[in-house]
Parts: structure tokens; C-alpha cells; sequence
């Protein structure tokens, strides 16, 4: 077993408070969730981002942790898509019809 360094354990606590404000949004409206989101999620999403960028230059390239951070920025577009309030409506053309 690894024991965590000084850069996981802030990785760690830096997503976990996104998901402590996911956990207090949970079973509120789309409007507030939305709200609370652009609020809170974006101010700590963007320094997660830049925080992460930082972090990478000091790493190995060949670090596992580099490698996971890498992995990370390149999913980057696709993880801010969470930010959205994203409705059924929106996808409904794209779900093929149900066939008897």
C-alpha cells in the first residue's frame, strides 16, 4: 500500500469538496442546483484546474501521478459538462424510439 504524499492528499480534499457540494445540492430543484453550482463549483473547479496544471510541471512525466493529472486536463471539457443542469429534454431526440 502507497502511503498518499502531500500533493494526493490536497488532489483528494480539493475533489472531495466538490462532491461535498454535490451532496448538499442532492434533492434540490434543477434551478437550484444549477445556481448553486455556478456558485460554488465553478470558483473551485477553475483553481482545481489551474492547481493541477501547476502540480504537473513539478511531477516525473513518467509519474503515475502525472499520468492521472494528464489523464485529467485532457478530460477536462468533458468534466466541466457537470456544471450544467442537464434535462431529459435535452437528449430526447437522441434516444432511438422503443420498437414492439
Amino acid at each position: 500500500m502507497r502511503t498518499p504524499s502531500d500533493t494526493t492528499t490536497e488532489a483528494l480534499c480539493r475533489i472531495g469538496e466538490l462532491y461535498g457540494i454535490e451532496a448538499g445540492i442532492r434533492g434540490k430543484s434543477a434551478a437550484e442546483r444549477l445556481a448553486i453550482r455556478q456558485e460554488k463549483a465553478v470558483p473551485l473547479l477553475t483553481a482545481l484546474e489551474g492547481w493541477l496544471r501547476e502540480k504537473q510541471k513539478t511531477l516525473s512525466r513518467h509519474s503515475e501521478l502525472s499520468k492521472a493529472f494528464a489523464y485529467a486536463l485532457n478530460q477536462w471539457d468533458a468534466l466541466k459538462l457537470y456544471l450544467r443542469e442537464i434535462t431529459d429534454t435535452e437528449h430526447a431526440g437522441n434516444v432511438p424510439p422503443l420498437t414492439q
